[in-house]
């Protein structure tokens, strides 16, 4: 950010979304979160300062011993389509 605003000045990191969205709803200023979460978050708006990021990839891990579950399988066969299907809620 630096080199783009050379005047930022950072008051607050936080390592915590929770945390990180309460900071911007009590007016704070500005946090950078994925496009997706704030949009759903009351209050927040977005502002164009910075281009859009990409965030590290959805992971879902299980053990190996539960893996191969029924429940993890059913889990795995409902959240990938659903992922796929409302893709555009994820990316800018």
């Amino acid at each position: 950010m630096a080199t783009d605003f050379p005047r930022y000045r950072v008051h607050l990191r936080l390592d915590d979304m929770v945390a990180i969205f309460g900071a911007a709803q009590a007016g704070l200023g500005v946090a950078r979160m994925p496009m997706f979460l704030g949009r759903a978050a009351a209050g927040l708006v977005q502002v164009p300062l910075l281009p859009p990021q990409h965030y590290a990839d959805i992971w879902v891990v299980g053990h190996p011993d539960i893996w191969p579950s029924r429940e993890l399988s059913a889990f795995r066969d409902i959240l990938i389509p659903y992922c796929k299907s409302h893709r555009g809620s994820f990316v800018a």
